[in-house]
Formats: structure tokens, sequence, C-alpha cells
């Protein structure tokens, strides 16, 4: 989508702070005024890009384990012939400052790719602590209402609900909308058309532009294995959902009856914060 787009000029900034080394080339060992960082492993480059083309977002996930920090770099752009990937932590006081080393040589590539980069911080003792990747600053993080910090690495737009219940807004529907039956179709929607709210009663509120208000119960059944999907069900009344959240967003795939030989609609909505 557009809104992700990155211009040349600002991927050449933010490619500078990720690619910043350090000094420290044990992987597991990363001692450091009492904070240690271990368990450092990244997936393969998915795909290989030029910088202008860069269509996605980078993301930061935090997840807080008693005195243990379980950190997910998602796309996080390295140059195609990055090498071994190590990450190293420092705390300042109040400010954890963690650096990411893509382990290059001398030989640099002219396109970039997105990895997944998952390491552990050990003997976190903060609840709450300033954040910096590559020297640049982010934002503030506190683990002392909640487990999960996830962080746009563009927008810098923080969440801490991961989860399923609360409200979310639609944006779109893919695939099949208002009875269309052709792949590849969407349709896009202004923020506050539909909202749903998802309780932790089982209860689900649709709220519509025009004021109507319905209320419907879902659930999780038991066996979803009958649903042939590789993805959590829903059932909102009746009619089985796949459902998976991405980041910010909730994707409800319709699992139900259809007419249409094409692939069934796909309810996109944003968190609503």
């Amino acid at each position: 989508m557009n809104r992700y787009r990155i211009h040349w000029g600002a991927y050449l900034i933010i490619t500078a702070l990720l690619a910043i080394g350090c000094d420290n080339k044990n992987n597991n060992d990363s001692n450091v005024e009492g904070i240690t960082v271990g368990d450092v492993s990244n997936s393969d480059c998915e795909s290989r890009t030029r910088a202008e083309e860069i269509m996605t977002t980078p993301t930061l996930k935090l997840t807080r384990e008693g005195n243990n920090i379980y950190g997910e770099l998602n796309n996080y752009f390295v140059n195609c012939a990055y090498g071994d990937v190590k990450v190293i932590c420092k705390e300042d006081g109040q400010t954890l400052k963690l650096r990411v080393d893509e382990g290059l040589g001398d030989l640099i590539a002219n396109c970039v790719c997105p990895i997944n980069i998952y390491f552990t911080i050990f003997n976190a003792l903060s609840d709450e602590y300033q954040l910096t990747l590559n020297e640049s600053q982010l934002c503030t993080i506190s683990f002392k209402d909640h487990d999960v910090v996830m962080i746009d690495l563009i927008t810098l737009d923080m969440i801490t609900d991961t989860g399923l219940t609360g409200k979310w807004d639609l944006v779109e529907v893919q695939n099949g909308p208002a009875g269309m039956c052709k792949d590849g179709y969407t349709t896009r929607y202004e923020s506050g058309s539909v909202i749903i709210d998802l309780k932790e009663n089982g209860e689900i509120v649709f709220n519509y532009d025009d004021g109507r208000v319905e209320t419907m119960n879902y659930s999780l059944p038991e066996n979803q294995e009958i649903y042939f999907t590789d993805v959590p069900v829903m059932l909102i009344g009746d009619v089985p959902f796949g459902y998976v959240i991405e980041w910010n967003y909730l994707k409800l795939h319709y699992l139900g009856i259809h007419t249409c030989d094409h692939v069934p609609a796909t309810f996109v909505f944003k968190r609503k914060q």
C-alpha cells in the first residue's frame, strides 16, 4: 500500500541507522552493566529489492517475562550481503540501547532484503526504559501495565494490546465484496464506517456510521480441524471466520458457504486506540 512506501532519501537515513555496527563480537555473551543478550537468531532473506521499492514496515516487538525481555525485529531491512547478525544491548541508567550488526564484510550488495531477528535480553530489571535502536531514540516503553510492547519503526506508533478483544475499525474488504465474484477486488472504507467491538464476554458489537448498532455472539470452537485452515477460527453467530492478527490489524477470512468460484472475502480491520 502507498502509505508504506519509503522515499529513497528517508530510506537511506533509516538504513544508515540500522546498519551501525558494534565492537562486541560475542553473539550470546554480550555483558554490559549486568545486561546480557543471547539466543540471537534470524530468518532467511525473504526477498531482494531496491530501496525505492520497499513496501513493508519494520516493527519491534518486546515481550517481558520475569527479568527477561524477548525481542523480535520483524521486516528488518539488511543489505543483501549480510553475514552473522548480532544484537548488542547496553543499559545506561533508564536507557536501553540496542544495536544490530549485520555482519557485513568488504562486499556490499546493491540491494536490501527483509529478515526477522530474534533475541533475548537477560537481567532487564527496570519496568520502564527509554529505548534507542542503533543510536536513534525511539520512545519510552513501560511494562508496568502490559507485558508486550510493539513499535512501528517508521511511524514510531506503539501498541501494547495484542489480543483479539477490543475495538477494530474496518479499513478494507478484499476479494468479492458486495457480492462481486472477482479475485483481487478490494473496497476501502473510511475510518468509522464500521467499528466492531469484540468483548471478553463473547459479544461482538457492530457500530455503523449511520448510527445503527447490532450485537451478536462470537465463540472460538474447540474442534478447529473441521474448518481445514491453518489459522485460528472464530464463529460469529454460526458463521466461521479464520482470523489473523498482524501488527495492528485483524483479518477475518470468511470460511462459510459461498457461491462464487473464487477466494472468499477477507475483512481487514485496524485496531482502534
